[in-house]
């Protein structure tokens, strides 16, 4: 099975941060075979298969989705994308945040089945935070993706550039 995945870009804003900032992110050198592989996990653990349990199911999801968000990067806490706060104070408790919630994806991708697989795993984002943004996340778990972080007040940074993410157009 062959895959051909790409990175979608984000839209940025005009703002750029400073630039000695000491956040690093580096792409890891399989990030394109690590997404491929991840991917093809994805998609066969969506395969009609009877003998594997649902909540067996829903659990390799999870940790397919976690491979997917860690795939790009060669730290888990310094990914592409991450909060300004996370830029500027490196030296900070960091943790790696699912922007678009794990188990809300695993429950989409069972509802879209393989054939929907790609189009939701574009999704898929990891975005290193403060263990303090974390909190704040949780206030609003209500919310899916990027909009959690809007109402939580965080401004995401893309760090393979460091543009600020202009988050009002995504969901």
């Amino acid at each position: 099975m062959s895959l051909k995945v790409e990175w979608p870009e984000e839209k940025a804003r005009n703002e750029t941060m400073s630039k000695d900032a000491k956040y690093e992110f580096k792409v890891h050198e399989s990030a394109t075979q690590r997404l491929c592989s991840a991917t093809a996990l994805v998609k066969l653990l969506l395969l009609e298969e009877p003998t594997i349990l649902l909540e067996h199911r829903k659990e390799f999801l999870k940790l397919a989705l976690w491979k997917i968000t860690e795939a790009e990067s060669v730290a888990k806490d310094r990914t592409r994308y991450c909060s300004a706060t996370a830029y500027k104070s490196p030296e900070s408790k960091l943790t790696h945040d699912h922007v678009f919630q794990r188990a809300k994806m695993a429950e989409e991708l069972l509802a879209g089945g393989a054939q929907n697989a790609e189009r939701i795993l574009k999704k898929a984002k990891g975005c290193t935070i403060t263990k303090e943004e974390h909190k704040l996340l949780e206030e609003h778990k209500d919310s899916y993706g990027w909009q959690r972080y809007r109402r939580a007040g965080i401004t995401v940074v893309d760090a393979k550039n460091g543009k600020i993410l202009d988050l009002a157009g995504f969901s």
